[in-house]
């Protein structure tokens, strides 16, 4: 394969030095061709060039320098003139809200254009062009529905926004979550739920150890697990408290109530020990009533040792989280606690 040969190239003091010479008639050009090897057509344009741009050489330029940079140094000072004065006009409109900013936008005037004038007022052109759709029909009808006491909606309070939004589609309501929960805010509607950390441990007392772990419970009133769980009711939650043998799985007492109190707790556990006999160990959880001083004290006085389970450690204590489980689950046996 043939290669192609690369064309060559002049410098600009190459050219000067050839094109002077071709300026004399008595020398033809494929002479100066063959001295300089440079083709004859090439050394007649350089010399066409040479006299074309001849007069140029003797041209004053020193004034029209002079007045460009004139005119340069006082398109700068305009320049920098103009910037201080819209930095200091986006700090005045920056005192401004962003709906008194849009109201000083003029759509009609086509200089400055839009983007212009946004820019300036630090107005977010997205914005500019929305348009609201408006309130729905349908609005006061649901927020008769939510605030009136007697109706299926205040009869659940344990209902959240999704369960709301299901009943309501039910009833024909083309709606959709987020203007549900616009409506809750207007009537100040609360979903009753158990919180997180409805109890903290009092980091002055002293947290005991997980005794149970690696122990072979090998009879009845070794260990008893003691757990505080919410019961979902009629009208809210109560608190279930309960105490299990770990070796037989019975409960060997339970307490249902409305508030959670060591010394309520403090009853159950002793109610049980007068009817099934005292145990060795009390193993628990960290919440504030286990920690407190009266349920310590009232372990201490009848020769219990205590257990605690570990920091977020559910599986410490698996016996008394299922039961709450099937006590939460079952309906036969919540019964008698949905008319509370």
């Amino acid at each position: 394969m043939k290669l192609k040969k690369q064309r060559r190239k002049y410098t600009a003091s190459f050219k000067s030095k050839v094109a002077p010479e071709a300026l004399d008639e008595n020398v033809p050009l494929s002479a100066l061709g063959r001295r300089y090897g440079v083709h004859p057509s090439l050394i007649g344009q350089w010399k066409k060039s040479a006299v074309k741009n001849s007069p140029r050489l003797f041209e004053d330029s020193a004034p029209v320098k002079d007045v460009r940079d004139r005119q340069i140094e006082a398109l700068n000072r305009d320049v920098d003139a103009l910037t201080g004065y819209v930095g200091f006009f986006k700090k005045q409109v920056g005192d401004l809200s962003p709906k008194e900013r849009k109201t000083m936008i003029k759509r009609e005037v086509k200089e400055p254009g839009v983007r212009r004038q946004c820019d300036l007022l630090s107005a977010c052109r997205r914005t500019l062009y929305y348009k609201p759709n408006g309130k729905s029909d349908e609005n006061p009808a649901i927020l008769h529905l939510l605030h009136l006491p007697d109706r299926q909606c205040r009869a659940m309070p344990c209902y959240e926004e999704r369960r709301l939004l299901a009943l309501l589609r039910e009833k024909g309501y083309n709606t959709n979550i987020k203007r549900l929960r616009k409506l809750m805010r207007i009537v100040r509607w609360h979903t009753l739920y158990p919180k997180k950390h409805t109890t903290h441990p009092d980091r002055k007392a002293l947290i005991q150890p997980c005794l149970q772990r690696n122990l072979t419970i090998g009879r009845s009133n070794r260990v008893n697990a003691i757990d505080i769980t919410c019961v979902p009711v009629k009208r809210g939650y109560m608190y279930l408290f309960a105490i299990i043998d770990l070796y037989s799985r019975y409960v060997s007492g339970w307490d249902l109530s409305n508030s959670m109190t060591s010394e309520r707790c403090a009853g159950v556990l002793k109610n049980a020990m007068e009817r099934n006999g005292q145990p060795e160990i009390g193993n628990c959880e960290q919440g504030s009533q286990f920690t407190s001083d009266k349920h310590i004290d009232f372990l201490k006085n009848n020769h219990l040792k205590i257990s605690m389970d570990g920091k977020g450690r559910a599986p410490d204590n698996p016996f008394i989280e299922r039961l709450h489980h099937s006590s939460k689950k079952s309906q036969k046996k919540m019964q008698k606690c949905l008319d509370v």
